[in-house]
């Protein structure tokens, strides 16, 4: 339960911090953290459906406050999660560098996916095709640097949730399973 409220507190601190990096930093320096938190999610061993709903989750706050079609953000987020999970089993992404190419090709795909949609449900709110294709590569090198930062912290949060009580043990009057 411990493992679920740190990754809820993170999740809502990676939220703050890429609104404050939305308001402070120009669109193609602007690193997507929540990006990110979602497809770490998918790197969770042995708790998918918690980090799948904790993904969906960020990005349906993210739909909130972003103005944007109500569920695009959920979908995006929910997806990288899902991805992450499928795509590490065949790519091995748990190592930094793996880590941060995924992250950053993954905010490419991401972008175009945005755009695409965009483009189909609010085509007057959309950006350019040629304003995304110039603020792509530093977006995207950013979060991918940032990416590789935050694997330590999403580790040692995941090994730190292996220690907590499992939703199983309720069924054993609450004891601890050990790893």
């Amino acid at each position: 339960m411990i493992g679920a409220l740190r990754l809820g507190a993170l999740g809502i601190g990676m939220l703050v911090f890429q609104a404050l990096l939305t308001a402070l930093l120009p669109l193609g320096f602007r690193p997507d953290v929540v990006l990110v938190f979602a497809a770490a999610m998918g790197l969770q061993r042995g708790r998918e459906m918690q980090g799948l709903v904790f993904a969906f989750g960020i990005g349906f706050a993210m739909d909130v406050m972003s103005g944007s079609p109500q569920g695009l953000y959920a979908l995006l987020r929910g997806t990288a999660c899902a991805a992450t999970r499928v795509l590490d089993r065949a790519l091995y992404v748990s190592t930094p560098l793996s880590w941060a190419l995924y992250c950053g090709v993954y905010w490419v795909v991401d972008w175009l996916a945005v755009g695409l949609i965009l483009q189909f449900l609010q085509p007057a709110a959309a950006l350019p095709w040629a304003e995304i294709a110039r603020n792509a590569p530093g977006a995207a090198v950013l979060t991918a640097l940032v990416a590789s930062a935050l694997l330590g912290l999403f580790r040692r949060i995941d090994s730190g949730s292996e220690r907590d009580t499992d939703w199983d043990s309720f069924g054993r009057g609450g004891q601890r399973v050990r790893p």
